[in-house]
């Protein structure tokens, strides 16, 4: 603890007057501004004795809006570190480490260096896929996650528990935690699955049968979940005509079917004059039949003359 407050109280010099070259300008206004920052400054000092990281940093950050300053830098990457927010107080430390550095700030370099490689090695590491990243939103901790063309990102996180998310219309949400120890690397692939589509039949004729792709799926009135897609509809019952239908379902969408029903045509062997017709054409037949049969009579004998002619009253 002694080392802390000693490393922010050299620190602390920074605002004084003389800045260095990576402290703006020594204006009017640049004075105004560090003037401005420095009670922020102090009460971040004073914050720190006190083990209050968290408002120290704040203190801290409301000084850096309205002064940048490498030195701050460095005081706020040494909050977010004792905080565990490994993955800010390594952009923290990265930027003080770039920063063109003089006087107290610069004897600080080789020790924020330090920090960066405890750091690079204590964050963790997450490489997520998404193979068909159309429309898919990933979020991580509840923050929009971008993805590239193939759909992959890599995130770097702080260690602990944290909640992935991915969303897509039509499709179910998903939602995977979880917990990464320091050093960790994970990889996590995202496929999204299709929401049910749903078929409502109803029919004229009570009980018809619904069927799907010839697999039979229950009477009407029909309400269930089918899989999105292309189907051939049926509707059948006894004694009626089948209702048929192509059907294109969308995920997570309602499709209604009404199957009017209409019996079938009678058919000509079931009517009374059918066979009437069929009886008497048979009799007519069998009447012909037997005047085409039968022998013929023999005829009279012939009365004839002496010259053959016959004669007969």
């Amino acid at each position: 603890m002694r080392r802390s407050l000693l490393t922010l109280a050299l620190l602390a010099s920074a605002l004084a007057p003389h800045v260095g070259h990576a402290q703006p300008a020594t204006t009017d206004a640049g004075a105004d501004a560090r003037a401005a920052a420095r009670p922020h400054f102090e009460a971040g000092l004073g914050l720190i004795g006190a083990q209050r990281w968290a408002d120290a940093l704040d203190a801290f950050l409301r000084a850096h809006a309205i002064y940048p300053s490498p030195i701050l830098a460095f005081n706020i990457g040494y909050c977010q570190r004792a905080l565990g927010q490994y993955v800010d107080a390594l952009a923290s430390f990265r930027a003080f480490v770039a920063a063109e550095l003089d006087g107290a700030a610069a004897t600080r370099r080789e020790e924020a260096q330090g920090y960066v490689r405890e750091l690079e090695g204590r964050i963790v590491h997450l490489s997520l896929s998404v193979p068909e990243p159309d429309g898919v939103e990933v979020l991580v901790d509840g923050r929009p996650v971008s993805l590239d063309g193939s759909g992959a990102a890599a995130l770097a996180l702080d260690p602990g528990h944290h909640t992935v998310q991915a969303r897509r219309d039509g499709h179910r949400p998903l939602f995977v935690d979880r917990t990464l120890g320091p050093g960790d690397r994970a990889e996590l692939s995202i496929a999204l699955e299709p929401l049910p589509a749903r078929l409502v039949v109803a029919s004229n004729v009570a009980e018809a049968e619904v069927v799907v792709d010839e697999t039979a799926l229950g009477p009407v009135p029909f309400d269930a979940e089918v899989a999105p897609g292309r189907h051939r509809l049926e509707v059948r019952a006894a004694g009626h005509v089948p209702h048929r239908a192509d059907l294109n379902l969308v995920p997570g969408g309602v499709a209604r079917v009404t199957a009017d029903l209409s019996p079938e045509p009678a058919s000509i062997a079931e009517e009374w004059w059918f066979w009437t017709l069929i009886v008497a054409g048979l009799a007519g037949a069998a009447v012909a039949t037997y005047f085409a049969v039968r022998p013929e009579p023999e005829p009279p004998p012939y009365d004839g003359g002496s010259l053959g002619w016959v004669v007969q009253f």
